[in-house]
Parts: C-alpha cells; sequence; structure tokens
C-alpha cells in the first residue's frame, strides 16, 4: 500500500518537473521568436531617457529632440515616425555626437507640397538607438499633435469630429461641429460606412492667418484664390476659413470627402472625379447654385461635357462649373431614382478596384453608356452624340494623377474696375494631397 503511494507521488513529481520542462522551452521558444535577448534585457535596463521634447515649427517643420545616456556609447540614433491615417511610415538619422550620453535631434521638413503635414494632423513616433555592442533600445511610442505655433488652440469635441480654434473662433467652431456631425450622420447610411476614426478640423480666423498654414503654391494661385477649405483625406485633417459666408456649406462638402475616404481607404485616389465631387454637394448643407446654373446653361445650349470625360478634373478654366454641375446631377440621379443597395454596391466594387464600368454593370445593370443614355434623359438634354459615345464605351483605368478629392471649387467672380480677371486654379498639384474649395478674387 506504501509502495503505491510512493509511486504515485513518484509519478506526480515526474509530471510536475516535464511540464515545467516543456513550459521552459515553450517559454525559450517563445522568447527566440520574438526576439527576447537576456543580454539586450539587461541592457535595455540600463539604458536612460534624460529629457525628450517635440518642437512644432510650422510651416517650417518639426523638431524632435532626446537626451539619453548608455554604459556603452551610443553609435546609431534614428526617429521613426508616422503621421496617423497615412498608409507609410517614415525615418529619419538623428544629428548627435556618439558617446555614452547624447543630446540628439532631427528636423522633420513639413514646408515642401510633398513633404506638408497639416496643423491638427497626429503624429506617432519613438527614437531607436544602437550602442557600440550591437544592443538595440527603443523609447516608448509618443503621440504629437502638430500645433501652428502663432496661436493658443483649443478644442471642442462631438461624436464624430474635432474642431481646433483660437481666439475668439469659438462660436464659428461650434457651428462647425455642429454641421460635420450633421452631415457625418446623414450621410453614413447612404455610404454604408461607419466611421472610425473623427474627422479633425483646424479652423483659422480670417484670410491673413490661413494662408500662411496653406501648402506651398504658385503667386498666381495665392494672389487670385481665397481658399475657403483645403481637405488632407489620409489624415483626416481639414482646414476651414471661419469667416467665409458659406461656412456650413464648406464644412459639409468636406465633411463628405473626409467619409469617402474613410470609406475607400487606400483606393480613394482611383475614385472618378465626376462621383467625388458630385456625392460632396450632394452631401453639402449649402449646394452652389452657380453649378445648377452652370448645367442648366449646357443643357440649354447643347454643350454636356461626356461623363467619360469627368474621371478627371477638366482641363479648360471654363468647364469647371459645368464639372461639378453635372457631377452633381449625375450622382444624384443614381441614389434618387434607384434603391440605396445599388449604392452601396456601386462604392464596394469601387472599393474592391473595380473599373467604374464595371462596378455599375454589377451595382445598376447599366456602364457609363447607359448612364449617360438614362441621365441625359432625365434632365431633358440631347442624346448623346455618336462621337462621344464611341469614345465612353472604351473601358479605361480611371487613375487620378492629381489627388484623392479632385480640383478647386470655384465661386462666382465679379470683376471690379480695379481688378483683373484671375485664372481659375484646376485643383491640386501632382504630390500634394488636398483639396481646396476657392473664392476668386
Amino acid at each position: 500500500m506504501n509502495l503505491s503511494v510512493n509511486n504515485s507521488r513518484s509519478a506526480i513529481q515526474y509530471l510536475k518537473s516535464a511540464s515545467i520542462i516543456s513550459l521552459t522551452v515553450i517559454s525559450i521558444l517563445i522568447g527566440l521568436i520574438l526576439g527576447y535577448n537576456p543580454k539586450s534585457a539587461n541592457a535595455q535596463s540600463e539604458f536612460l531617457i534624460l529629457s525628450q521634447e517635440v518642437e512644432s515649427q510650422f510651416p517650417d517643420g518639426i523638431l524632435f529632440k532626446i537626451e539619453a545616456s548608455n554604459p556603452h556609447k551610443i553609435i546609431q540614433v534614428k526617429l521613426r515616425f508616422h503621421v496617423i491615417g497615412q498608409r507609410s511610415s517614415r525615418y529619419g538619422n538623428a544629428e548627435f555626437q556618439p558617446g555614452t550620453a547624447i543630446h540628439a535631434q532631427h528636423f522633420v521638413r513639413t514646408d515642401t507640397a510633398s513633404k506638408f503635414i497639416p496643423p491638427g494632423a497626429e503624429i506617432t513616433y519613438f527614437f531607436e538607438f544602437q550602442d557600440e555592442q550591437g544592443s538595440l533600445f527603443e523609447t516608448p511610442l509618443q503621440t504629437f499633435t502638430l500645433n501652428d505655433p502663432r496661436f493658443d488652440w483649443k478644442t471642442i469635441e462631438g461624436e464624430h469630429a474635432k474642431i481646433r480654434f483660437y481666439n475668439r473662433g469659438g462660436q464659428q467652431a461650434e457651428q462647425v461641429l455642429f454641421d460635420a456631425n450633421k452631415t457625418i450622420q446623414n450621410m453614413m447610411e447612404l455610404m454604408d460606412l461607419t466611421i472610425k476614426e473623427p474627422l479633425k478640423i483646424t479652423l483659422y480666423n480670417n484670410i491673413k492667418d490661413m494662408q500662411s498654414a496653406l501648402p506651398p503654391r504658385s503667386a498666381v494661385q495665392q494672389e487670385a484664390l481665397i481658399v475657403e477649405g483645403m481637405s488632407f483625406g489620409d489624415t483626416g485633417v481639414i482646414l476651414v476659413l471661419g469667416s467665409v459666408p458659406r461656412l456650413s456649406g464648406v464644412t459639409s462638402h468636406e465633411a463628405v470627402h473626409f467619409m469617402l475616404q474613410q470609406k475607400m481607404g487606400g483606393l480613394s485616389r482611383l475614385i472618378p472625379a465626376w462621383i467625388n465631387e458630385g456625392l460632396a454637394e450632394y452631401g453639402s448643407s449649402e449646394p452652389n447654385p452657380t453649378f445648377d446654373l452652370a448645367l442648366q446653361s449646357a443643357v440649354r445650349n447643347g454643350q454636356l461635357l461626356p461623363l467619360t470625360s469627368l474621371n478627371v478634373p477638366p482641363g479648360r478654366p471654363e468647364d469647371v462649373m459645368l464639372f461639378y454641375g453635372e457631377s452633381k446631377s449625375a450622382v444624384t440621379f443614381l441614389i434618387d431614382n434607384h434603391d440605396l443597395q445599388s449604392f452601396h454596391q456601386l462604392l464596394e466594387g469601387l472599393k474592391e478596384g473595380l473599373l467604374i464600368d464595371a462596378a455599375l454593370e454589377r451595382a445598376y445593370g447599366f456602364d457609363r453608356v447607359g448612364l449617360e443614355h438614362k441621365w441625359r434623359a432625365h434632365i431633358g438634354s440631347a442624346p448623346l452624340p455618336e462621337a462621344d459615345e464611341s469614345q465612353l464605351s472604351v473601358n479605361q483605368p480611371t487613375l487620378i494623377p492629381l489627388t484623392p478629392f479632385g480640383v478647386t471649387t470655384p465661386t462666382p467672380f465679379v470683376p471690379s474696375e480695379n481688378t483683373e480677371q484671375p485664372q481659375i486654379s484646376r485643383g491640386c498639384k501632382k504630390g500634394t494631397n488636398e483639396l481646396d474649395l476657392a473664392t476668386l478674387v
């Protein structure tokens, strides 16, 4: 009997030992997979961060600084950062004097069109160190909001948006927050979308303040255009001029662009311009009547632009108003004269990477040729000319070489005796990331 008990105890002890050995082996394997190194862990505990800070020098750039010490000489320091919403992260080698106690800094430029980061964007970052022993150290991930240092910013937040403002901009900020939340709420069902990240709006009080916060533009554009709103789609940031008469319209228009980018993700750049801008005007709380007048005039005179030519913004300045009128009208026709599920399927098809004709066929049962005929008949226009129809049948990829969200949205211009007729901007330069709604001056 005692022998049996001893045997049982021996068996239990054996099982415990086997379990401990198994757990140890598993732990070692997990450590190897994750790159765990006892030496690195000990070295990490000896590495000290003495101080770190981020200084906004917008619009020129952002200065990242850090002080650290380590028993062994630090030979390399890198800054790794990511603008929240953008697809890729960036890094740069910091400037410092190698040693066991170092002061390192790295300046990120934001003063060019390709490197521009809008005020209000959120940035995550960390520093990476390497010492002469080959050990690597990383600082904890930090989040930094890029501010325009000229002003003392305040923030109000709603369900779907946060508004940053300064000085006496509180009243406009409340209005913008209301319009943004209302637009997003109204358009969510239509776009079959759940908002994951809030829209971030940076509100400027006047033209002079906002002018310095915009990406670099040509001298002609700066003199001829007053930018009312500018959307940086991937970052979820919009700059808005709070003194414009159509503040609600600008806010809602830009909010729809934000939503479409959220819906499409990385493929937002492939959305045809007529869908992009047409949907934004459809969702605007203050549609621009000038666009409707341009459309009516073109219908009367038989001067409609074929929808196939509106995959990208028009080249001639005089076609810009008509571009917006047609875009809004065609999108309104698709939404108001067909079931909601069809529009959902259209967006899903484009999100999957389908070309516009294939996406239309799957959702509505007709391509651009069919849409053109049905839409023209609906608005009382003459049929599509045969020459234009042959161009429509060519199924070309809708690659937009400009930006996610199209072109400048101009408002009517009436020249005075002392002003010259300005040029109408085609929109964003290649390599930039913004849509600007502009008033010609």
